[in-house]
């Protein structure tokens, strides 16, 4: 391998872990400052989300669930500017662009994932029962996300949920505690009955 394309390929694996967790603040103080506070400048947003999105409950279909392309056009300048000043050097701009580029859509798809499997439609059913749904770990995504629409103050993470322990955001309801119990009991009897 040329030293160019190992350059990049360094470049790309450091750049990763810390656009990863760029991304979880990020999405972290969107979802709390952005889509849930009524701002002068952009009161569409919380209107969309805070009001559309959690004013049915958690059962509703609703036009606007999904992260789009276009979601993510109007914050291009900030990604511009984040992948411009993360790439450092000629190979490194190429690095800085490939791995920016790949935790933006994979943010996306996965955000898309988990928000879809949760919300279902009025008749009860998934909006989407995509591979996650049947994950043994979607339902802490699932609750964590429900918990959320219970307390809107709370749970900001979708895709990131880890950044609600850092930030002292997270909340546990006791219909998931309820839930979780009957698994932990579920999963106990299933272990000691092998």
């Amino acid at each position: 391998m040329s030293e160019f394309a190992t350059e990049i390929v360094i470049g790309i694996l450091w750049r990763i872990p810390v656009i990863l967790l760029a991304f979880s603040i990020g999405e972290w103080l969107v979802h709390k400052y952005l889509l849930h506070k009524p701002l002068s400048i952009a009161p569409f947003i919380e209107r969309q989300h805070g009001q559309e999105h959690h004013g049915q409950g958690q059962n509703e279909i609703i036009p606007h669930i999904d992260l789009t392309l276009v979601d993510y056009f109007w914050t291009l300048p900030f990604f511009a500017l984040a992948g411009f000043r993360i790439s450092m050097g000629h190979a490194g701009g190429w690095a800085g662009v490939i791995a920016l580029s790949s935790v933006v859509f994979a943010h996306r798809y996965f955000w898309n994932k988990i928000h879809r499997g949760i919300h279902r439609d009025d008749s009860g059913n998934r909006l989407e029962n995509n591979w996650m749904t049947r994950r043994s770990w979607f339902p802490m995504f699932e609750n964590h996300h429900l918990d959320h629409h219970r307390r809107p103050d709370r749970n900001f993470g979708v895709v990131f949920l880890w950044i609600d322990y850092a930030f002292r955001t997270k909340w546990t309801s006791a219909a998931t505690r309820a839930t979780m119990k009957v698994a932990e009991e579920t999963h106990a009897a299933k272990t000691t009955s092998t």
